[in-house]
């Protein structure tokens, strides 16, 4: 949890502002959080709902063997790895999209307007381009993988909490089957 200085004269509304982002935003990476990333899931949904031909697509990350990272070089390695690796997603995506840390090592995007391009396979296959790149953290050369699961369009779904269980059975299934 973030600390702030609040000098004499605070702007009110540059405080409501820091603790309505902090909120929002994971404090390690500046990502969507979780709450943040189920708000705009759920308006997804809403919009489907209202324009049956609007395609939105999820992919959820969980990056493989992470725990190794921590445990052998350190949560302050871990935590410099994650924040690259939220940066090099970022690279990936679009503007109209939204790249969220869930916690831990797993993050979760939303793209949206998917049924043009086929641009869920393109952000795959640049999420994937982007981990091929080794991480240099303090000096260390770090390889990171990650599983991906993906649930395209979101026509069938009624909630997000659905949403979220179907793309994450889709990424156990992809880290059960070679990562």
């Amino acid at each position: 949890m973030p600390i702030y200085l609040i000098k004499d004269k605070a702007n009110p509304s540059q405080i409501e502002e820091m603790l309505s982002f902090d909120a929002m935003h994971d404090g390690l990476t500046g990502l969507a959080n979780r709450v943040l990333f189920m708000d705009r899931l759920e308006h997804a949904l809403e919009k489907v709902k209202r324009e049956p031909g609007l395609n939105y697509s999820v992919l959820f990350l969980d990056i493989d063997y992470f725990k190794s990272i921590n445990d052998q070089m350190g949560h302050n390695t871990g935590d410099l790895t994650l924040i690259e690796l939220g940066n090099r997603l970022n690279k990936c995506v679009r503007s109209v999209d939204t790249l969220s840390r869930f916690g831990g090592d797993e993050f979760v995007i939303l793209l949206e307007n998917t049924q043009q391009d086929n641009v869920t396979l393109s952000v795959s296959n640049r999420i994937i381009s982007e981990l091929q790149k080794p991480f240099m953290i303090s000096g260390k050369k770090i390889l990171v993988t990650c599983s991906i699961g993906v649930v395209q369009g979101l026509q069938k779904y009624q909630s997000p909490e659905e949403v979220l269980r179907d793309v994450d059975i889709a990424m156990y299934t992809a880290k059960k089957n070679g990562k």
